[in-house]
């Protein structure tokens, strides 16, 4: 009867303990914010140098993305595995946006940034 006894309350502790850590995990997951690196893939023919674009997930339930010395439109797309197309935005001229990611599935998504010709991409995992 003993041995039972301690048998419950250790699997009631390691249960407990495993489901804090999976709680403090998945709190850690949405309270950072964390920097999507971009890379420019293409080239137009029209010269973006002076253009900054930055994007960031903030708290795990958005992405924004900025952009900085530009004239004109910036198309903005977030797609899934397979380039199934999840969000889609226009930024006109400097400026930013923000997308809500907060109900996009867990995995790996490509960040896409249309200035010009010019093509800027980069992945981040929510």
């Amino acid at each position: 009867m003993k041995r039972n006894l301690i048998l419950i309350f250790t699997a009631a502790c390691i249960f407990a303990a495993s489901s804090s850590f999976t709680l403090w995990s998945t709190m850690d997951k949405h309270k950072r914010n964390e920097r999507v690196r971009l890379e420019r893939t293409s080239r137009g023919t029209r010269s973006a140098t002076a253009t900054e674009i930055n994007a960031y997930l903030i708290d795990g339930e958005r992405l924004q993305v900025q952009v900085t010395c530009y004239t004109g439109d910036v198309n903005v797309e977030v797609s899934g595995t397979g380039g199934t197309l999840q969000r889609t935005s226009v930024i006109s001229g400097e400026g930013f946006v923000n997308l809500d990611v907060s109900n996009l599935l867990p995995g790996e998504y490509r960040l896409t940034v249309y200035i010009g010709n010019t093509l800027y991409s980069g992945f981040f995992t929510y």
